[in-house]
Order: C-alpha cells, then structure tokens, then sequence
C-alpha cells in the first residue's frame, strides 16, 4: 500500500486537472461576455444616436419623447427576435416577452432598445448554461473514472472499474446542495435576471439624468464585469463540488473508509480552509459543502484516500484480505520537433502537450490489467495527440527516452511522463 503523500500528490493532481478544464472553459466564456457586452453597447450608441438623428432634434429634447414612437425604431423587429430565441432555446418566459411585444401596436423606443439588450444577454446565459452543464458532465465523468485508476494503482489491485452510466450521471447533476436549494443551471437564470434588470435600470436612470452615451456604456460595462466575475466564481465552485461528488461515488465502490482534506495545494488556499488540512473524517461524515469543500464560493480544496500505512497488505472492496505486488512507474522522456501555426509557440501548447501526452500514458495504464504483455509506448500515438492541439500544424522527428522507436517498458511497468525536449521545425523559403 502506498504511503500518505503519494495518496495527497495524486488527489491534489486530479483536482488540479479538474481546474484546468474549468479555466479553460472560462476563457471562451470571458471572450462570450466581452462579445455580448460590446454588442450591447454599439446598439445603445446607434439607437442613441439614430434616435435623435432621426427625429432632427437634440438629445435633450430626445429624451422628452422616449415612451412614445413606434417599433420602426428597432434594429430588429419582434418577429425577428422571436425566430431567433426559438432557434437557440431560449426561456420560455422570454419568449413570452417577446410575444406579448409583438403584439402592441406601439412599442415606446425606450422598451424597444430594452428588448434588444435582454436579447444579447439571454442568448449570453442560454450558451452559458449549454457550457456549464457540458463541463459538469465532463468533471463527474473523468473524476470518477480517474479517481478510480488511481486507487487501484495505489493499492497494487487491478479490475475493470465501469464508467458512470447516464442516469446516474444526470442524477449527480440534478440534486441541489446548497441550503437554498438552488441547482447551477438555477444560479446561472438568476444572475440573468439580475444581469438583464440592473443594465435595464442604468440605462433608464442614465437617459433621465441627461448623461452621455459614454457614461450610460461605462456603467454597463462594470454590470457585465460584475457578471463576468460571478460566473468564473459560479464555475469554480461548481467544479470543486462536482469533483467531490465523483470522488465520493469512487471511495464508495471501492471501500474506502476514511478520507483526508487537502487544503495546501497551490496558491489558491485561503486562510480559513488552511488549518483544515489533513483533517480525518470518516466516509460516512463525507458532505461536499459542509464537512469537506467546497467550504465557500471558489473553494479549490479536495479530499484523499486515507488507510493506515501497511506494507504491502490491504484488503479489497469485496471484502477479501490479500497480499499484493503493486505495478512500478518507468519514467518515459520525450523529445519531438513541433511546427506551429503563425503567433503560436512552445508557451502557447506546451500545458495542452502535457495533457494530451499524461492521457494517453493513463489509457495505457488503465489498460495494464487486461494485458498479458509489457506495455508499449508507441510514437504514432504521441504524434496523432499532438496533432489534434489547437496551434500545432505538423511534428517531427519524435523519440522516446532519446529513441527514434517504441518504447516497451518491462513487465508490470506503466509509464510517467518524464521530461519533454521540444524544439522548433525551420521553415525554409
């Protein structure tokens, strides 16, 4: 049986790995909020500006004359609106909205660019959740399938561990685990709503004190950036649950007893969780939110397996007392001579190459059970992985511990990645 600190290193890694896929989604939400908030505040400037063009009068005068006018005003009509909120499955509530719109005569221009804005920001948080729930999926999924791995590995057991179905899967998702019962997809409508009322009323505040286009778009930019914020913290807390939940099922079907709380992983730990690490508890004390993290919004901790240190004796989730000779790691070193597109380099990829590179290692460990022969390192798997990263065009000239050939490591043996010695294919005119 491993000691404690191999079990708190590869607990801490799988939740570091949790975080990556959930910064990494982040990223293209921050680029959807940024999108969404420079359309909102082009169709404020050119309503506000068409606004008193049209009509051959001042600003001031303008705004004498906002609740009245007809829907001509519109970027978009209604109608408009409502084919699109069908098509991207917008809330029901809202396409209620746009309906009863569509049925006024007279829709004032104030109403009008109020329902252009509440359009940009439903199709926002309609992406949104479609992105969390993917990623939620994803979370559970590998946390219960990695966990799992892990587990065995440490315990020097091997038998098939089957992946969650659906419906477990989809039940995991569904329960509610803060004290106000809100689900994700639950916080995720009501920071719209909030998002949709607050810039609704900088808007209407803003055009009865007279204050500029420029002032009005500022103070909506600092709701959306509010927004932005309470989504990252949304996704990281979710994360770190949803992470539990996965372990907790994996410790369950596999006999753990005890569990340990990690709270120094990286620069992340706060000072309240920080006197909880190494904290024991008992399996059946396990309450993501209460007893172990998440202990509050952007919580990163996790929890490990905890065993008294025996050498070499464990007893397996059946029940049975047996005595086991654990697989060795081989230390694999890679080289290889990467192309990349124009702008990228070795900084841009090299996190993606280490991911892509540790999962084909952990397939093949994953794999060490079923095999009756010493595993194989092969280069057409590296490359084929390697090629498939956003950035990389072409690679060449790969080798395994200094080898231009597969690698077979011995009997019993899986491979860790040891070091990589990327360099740069020259492009010549």
């Amino acid at each position: 049986m491993r000691n404690a600190e191999y079990w708190r290193g590869r607990f801490s890694i799988l939740e570091e790995n949790a975080h990556k896929q959930s910064d990494q989604y982040l990223q293209n939400l921050e680029d959807m909020f940024m999108d969404a908030q420079r359309t909102v505040q082009a169709d404020i400037e050119r309503w506000y500006g068409r606004f008193a063009t049209n009509n051959g009068i001042s600003l001031m005068e303008a705004r004498k004359l906002l609740t009245t006018g007809q829907l001509e005003e519109f970027h978009w009509t209604v109608e408009q609106y409502i084919k699109a909120g069908q098509q991207n499955n917008l809330s029901a509530e809202w396409l209620k909205k746009l309906e009863n719109a569509s049925a006024k005569f007279h829709v004032s221009r104030l109403e009008a660019i109020q329902l252009q804005i509440q359009q940009q920001i439903e199709l926002l948080y309609g992406n949104q959740l479609d992105g969390v729930d993917s990623l939620l999926k994803q979370i559970v999924s590998d946390g219960y399938t990695h966990g799992a791995f892990t587990i065995q590995k440490g315990l020097g057991l091997g038998w098939d561990i089957t992946a969650l179905n659906q419906k477990k899967l989809e039940t995991l998702l569904s329960k509610p685990w803060t004290t106000d019962g809100r689900t994700f997809s639950d916080r995720i409508w009501l920071k719209k709503r909030e998002l949709v009322g607050t810039v609704h009323k900088e808007l209407t505040q803003g055009l009865l004190r007279g204050d500029s286009p420029q002032k009005i778009t500022d103070a909506i930019k600092n709701r959306f950036k509010v927004s932005r914020y309470q989504a990252g913290r949304l996704v990281h807390t979710e994360t770190t649950y949803f992470n539990a939940i996965s372990t907790k099922q994996v410790y369950q079907d596999l006999g753990v007893q005890s569990v340990e709380i990690l709270e120094t992983l990286d620069s992340h730990t706060c000072p309240l969780c920080q006197p909880l690490d190494g904290t024991v508890i008992p399996l059946a004390q396990y309450e993501p939110g209460v007893t172990v993290p998440p202990f509050h919004p952007n919580c990163r901790g996790t929890t490990c397996p905890h065993y008294n240190d025996m050498e070499g004796v464990g007893i397996a989730p059946i029940g049975h007392v047996v005595r086991v000779e654990g697989v060795q790691e081989e230390t694999v070193d890679l080289g290889f001579a990467l192309y990349y597109q124009r702008g990228w380099s070795w900084e841009d990829v090299s996190g993606y190459v280490t991911e892509a590179i540790n999962g084909y290692f952990l397939e093949l460990a994953q794999s060490w059970a079923d095999q009756d022969e010493a595993l194989v390192v092969r280069i057409s798997q590296i490359e084929s992985r390697l090629l498939g990263i956003t950035g990389i065009l072409d690679i060449a000239n790969t080798t395994i511990n200094e080898k231009a050939a597969n690698h077979t490591l011995a009997l019993d043996h899986i491979p860790v990645l040891g070091s990589l010695a990327p360099t740069t294919i020259e492009i010549k005119a």
